[in-house]
């Protein structure tokens, strides 16, 4: 039997975790062998990329600095989860205006500080924040910085508003949310999260879980074909993972020996490259 080694694209539904998506695919492909890039919560839908074999290791290259995502805000309402899984924690009334709304949305472009929500993966002392808060422990958490590349308003009707906006890695969207709710001096909180663009691929080309097969496996040596400068070689020192001179090449780029690819190579110190990844 061949071995599929690659990328498959998965729409994931709500109300399931990342991990669940890797278990139910390991069990419908017969495949041992899978790793996701970027956890998305169980209330979040839409892009997950997943590594399948040595495709795993391909998932740390991928691109990270943008990822883009459809909010829908529950307005009125704040939880201690920042999304409308959590429990209610403060009500307001409702008193904005679309032009109000989009001034303010207009204020989150560009750099700007953000802090991580409590309830989430962020470590503090080893230990995730989402654990801490869930056992009822006082913590805070440092701001770190984002950068919000585009933020547009969808629709406001009622109480809610929704948006897209592509985001620097490591942004979360329910604290944008929250910072933007208490810029218009409401309170709000995340009602649905959907990924559209992670990793240079788009949801579109995604499949529902059931639908996927082993036929829908993006291959590793395609992939690489096509996002990087791919040289033939014979060369044992490549093909055993050897440090080589950068004086004949273009960085980063890949080898193959007879049309397989072996390894991707960046440079290093002193005129040499290094594999960045073997295959």
């Amino acid at each position: 039997m061949s071995i599929n080694n690659g990328i498959i694209l998965v729409n994931k539904p709500r109300n399931i975790s990342s991990y669940d998506v890797i278990r139910q695919l390991k069990k419908q492909l017969q495949i041992k062998k899978l790793g996701h890039s970027g956890t998305l919560d169980p209330i979040a839908e839409g892009l997950l990329v997943i590594g399948v074999n040595k495709g795993t290791k391909l998932l740390k290259l991928l691109p990270k600095d943008q990822k883009k995502y459809y909010a829908v805000v529950k307005m009125g309402i704040e939880t201690d989860t920042l999304d409308i899984t959590g429990k209610i924690i403060g009500k307001s009334k409702l008193d904005i205006t679309l032009p109000q709304l989009k001034a303010t949305l207009n204020k989150f472009s560009g750099e700007i500080e953000q802090i991580p929500p409590k309830y989430s993966a962020k470590k503090i002392n080893g230990i995730a924040a989402y654990k801490l808060a869930r056992n009822g422990h006082e913590f805070e958490l440092k701001p770190q910085k984002i950068k919000i590349h585009e933020i547009k308003l969808v629709d406001f009707h009622d109480d809610e508003f929704s948006f897209e906006v592509l985001v620097s890695h490591g942004t979360y969207i329910r604290s944008l949310i929250n910072d933007i709710c208490n810029e218009l001096g409401i309170k709000g909180t995340m009602k649905k999260l959907i990924r559209l663009e992670n990793n240079g691929f788009n949801l579109e080309d995604a499949k529902n879980i059931d639908e996927i097969t082993t036929n829908d496996i993006i291959d590793i040596n395609k992939y690489i074909n096509n996002h990087y400068i791919v040289y033939e070689t014979n060369n044992k020192i490549i093909q055993n993972g050897g440090k080589i001179h950068i004086k004949d090449y273009n960085f980063p780029c890949a080898f193959s020996n007879n049309g397989k690819i072996i390894a991707i190579y960046d440079t290093y110190e002193n005129n040499y490259a290094k594999p960045i990844l073997m295959i």
